[in-house]
């Protein structure tokens, strides 16, 4: 391998250097430090608060009234009689419900087995 394409690197911060300089003065930055001074002070003018007014329609003097707590009534239910439902058709491979008339799954597409 041929050292003739290594870059020369021995002066490699010289390089550099200019090649910031002359950014700078593309910039339009030149490279003597600039002086700066401080922010002029601004004073905040005061402005004073306006009072609470109230509002007319929002009145305190409405009366609030409370809500009395009462023990929960015991309500006798008659006995819960069984209801005949239809029987529940399910997917083998998702689990979804579907009808009887289903041929394939809504939810997974898989062809239903039919008992």
């Amino acid at each position: 391998m041929s050292n003739s394409l290594l870059p020369d690197k021995s002066n490699f911060l010289e390089k550099y250097a200019q090649v910031e300089e002359l950014l700078k003065k593309k910039q339009g930055v030149s490279s003597a430090p600039v002086e700066t001074k401080p922010a002029p002070v601004q004073t905040v003018k005061e402005t004073p608060v306006e009072k609470f007014q109230p509002d007319p329609i929002v009145s305190t003097t409405t009366p609030v009234q409370t809500i009395e707590e009462k023990p929960a009534e015991t309500v006798q239910q008659d006995p819960v009689e069984p209801v005949m439902s239809a029987p529940v058709y399910l997917c083998s491979k998702c689990g979804t419900a579907h009808n009887q008339d289903d041929r394939f799954c809504g939810s997974c597409g898989n062809k239903l087995i039919i008992n």
